[in-house]
This record gives structure tokens, C-alpha cells and sequence, in this order.
């Protein structure tokens, strides 16, 4: 999902941001925030991993493990304790999973039929809760229709 930030429409509407910051800003107006929240974790998600699953390391492609060292490396106690309360963390950490298990090039692959139809379950899912909400079709709020602008429902962990 963060690897959205690394084609050319989400380049252009987010230059100069890390893809997985672009990938999230970019997924924030089309997904919803707990979407792209889910998707800026990308690179604190393998941080946590690796400071928490022994086995994780061994998962990581060698690119993944080089770029980890300029990413900050493991976390610490306290950075993955502040990660994991996180409510969204859970969620992060699959995503992670998923992704570092995609990188197998002989692995199963997703017929775009298949895909297609995840996407529209995945619309039809936010239309509903926009609208179980009381959000418009462009995903404001009934505060933001009234001028209130509120900020984002989740922020990343510090």
C-alpha cells in the first residue's frame, strides 16, 4: 500500500516525501485517515518488528535490511511500547507482514479480477461508514461542512 507513493500521480500531488508518506498523503483523500495512518507506520511497523519478533530479521530482503540501518534500526523499549498502544498498531504490524511476504517473487498472486472486486467491497465499506457518520460523498464531516476543521482523527506515535 505505501508503494503507491512511489507512482508518478502521488510523486506529483507529494514531491519530495518519503514514498511511504507519500503513498499515506496520497491514500488520506481516496482511503480516509485510518488508511493512511496505517500506511505512514510502513517503516515503524519493520522498526517494531524487528525490535520485538526474533525471527522477523531473517524476513527482510537485503535491501530492506540496509535501508533499516538509515531508518533508525530496531526500537527501543519505550518507542515500541508507544507504538504497540497505538490502536491502529495491530493493523500496522499486518500490513508490514503482508508486504515483507509479497517481496516473494514466486509467490501467489492476486488475479486483477480478484483485486477489482476487493477494492469495490473496500468502497462500498467506506461509503457506508461515511454515511453511517453523517459525512458527505466528499468525506467531510457535518463540523467541516460547517467551517470547523477538525484535525486528523489518529497521529503517529512519537
Amino acid at each position: 500500500m505505501h508503494d503507491i507513493g512511489r507512482a508518478r500521480p502521488a510523486r506529483a500531488e507529494h514531491p519530495g516525501l518519503p514514498h511511504e508518506l507519500a503513498g499515506a498523503a496520497f491514500a488520506r483523500h481516496r482511503l480516509g485517515e485510518r488508511a493512511a495512518w496505517v500506511i505512514a507506520q510502513h517503516v515503524p511497523a519493520k522498526r517494531y518488528l524487528v525490535a520485538t519478533d526474533p525471527a522477523h530479521p531473517g524476513l527482510l530482503s537485503p535491501v530492506s535490511v540496509a535501508s533499516l540501518k538509515v531508518q533508525g534500526g530496531p526500537m527501543d523499549e519505550g518507542e515500541a511500547a508507544r507504538f504497540a498502544a497505538h490502536p491502529l498498531a495491530a493493523d500496522a504490524v499486518a500490513l508490514r507482514r503482508w508486504d515483507d511476504a509479497a517481496k516473494d517473487p514466486g509467490g501467489a498472486l492476486l488475479p486483477m479480477p480478484a483485486l477489482l472486486a476487493a477494492h469495490a467491497r473496500c468502497i462500498a465499506a467506506r461509503k457506508a461508514r461515511q454515511e453511517d457518520a453523517g459525512e458527505d460523498p466528499d468525506g467531510l464531516n457535518t463540523h467541516e461542512r460547517q467551517g470547523s476543521r477538525l484535525g486528523p482523527t489518529w497521529s503517529q506515535p512519537r
